[in-house]
């Protein structure tokens, strides 16, 4: 019986297991007012940090998000200067899934322009 396929696949396992998030990490609200998919890729806009933003994934297309309050985490900010944004944010959902967004478009009333 050669052992040596199985112990590789045994090493190998942890690497692809999903890692569980801890919810106190997640330590903003994102209220989502609107939620929509455009060419392939799934567009929220949301009350977040104090300002109305809008985030588009940066993953596969995903269905809209119902609207509502959903903890969520900055990820990065590589904002070049104190005038442009460039953050992610990640996005916990009520079954411990994530999703990573980046800025994509800040202001009021974007809901309306969302749409468009």
């Amino acid at each position: 019986m050669k052992l040596g396929p199985v112990f590789a696949l045994l090493i190998c396992t942890p690497m692809f297991a999903g890692t569980k998030v801890n919810p106190a990490d997640y330590t903003l609200t994102a209220h989502v007012t609107c939620s929509f998919e455009r060419g392939n890729s799934e567009r929220i806009v949301v009350d977040l940090d104090g300002k109305q933003m809008e985030l588009v994934s940066n993953n596969d297309a995903f269905l809209p998000l119902a609207l509502g309050d959903y903890k969520a985490r900055l990820l990065k900010d590589e904002s070049p200067d104190a005038y442009e944004v460039k953050r992610q944010y990640e996005v916990l959902l009520p079954d411990g899934k994530v999703r990573a967004f980046l800025v994509s478009g800040l202001g009021t009333s974007l809901c309306g322009a969302a749409g468009s």
